[in-house]
């Protein structure tokens, strides 16, 4: 998941951000901070999510049980993050040169994704429909 899609999703994504909200004034981190919490955490969480049920279980019984990892996990998940990615960007996006920004990212990323795989092995009950 890093390699092919956290790599290239994270260089989309600051490229985007810098592009329309290029300063670095406490409103405009603040702006990114908001967006990156709301659009690009949940996103990036999902697919882990999935990618870590397909890897266990097999690309059709992984994508299946998708909707009910998502419901189960994704809330504390994403409000869990909000105590740690909010400073990360803070951070970031105020004090660090732009080119090292994606670097700082990969380090918090690195911490972020042992928390991430131990959500992600969590067992998700069996739907009965």
């Amino acid at each position: 998941v890093g390699l092919l899609y956290f790599g290239p999703a994270l260089h989309w994504w600051l490229a985007m951000l810098t592009h329309y909200v290029p300063g670095r004034s406490i409103a405009d981190t603040l702006v990114k901070t908001l967006l990156g919490q709301c659009l690009f955490g949940p996103t990036i969480t999902c697919v882990f999510f999935a990618a870590s049920l397909v890897s266990v279980q097999g690309l059709a019984a992984g994508l299946a049980r998708l909707p009910g990892k998502v419901r189960q996990d994704l809330l504390v998940t994403w409000a869990s993050g909000l105590c740690f990615w909010p400073f990360v960007d803070l951070l970031l996006y105020r004090l660090a040169p732009v080119a090292w920004i994606p670097l700082g990212y990969n380090v918090a990323s690195f911490l972020w994704t042992i928390y991430l795989s131990l959500q992600a092995s969590r067992s998700v009950p069996k739907r009965e429909d």
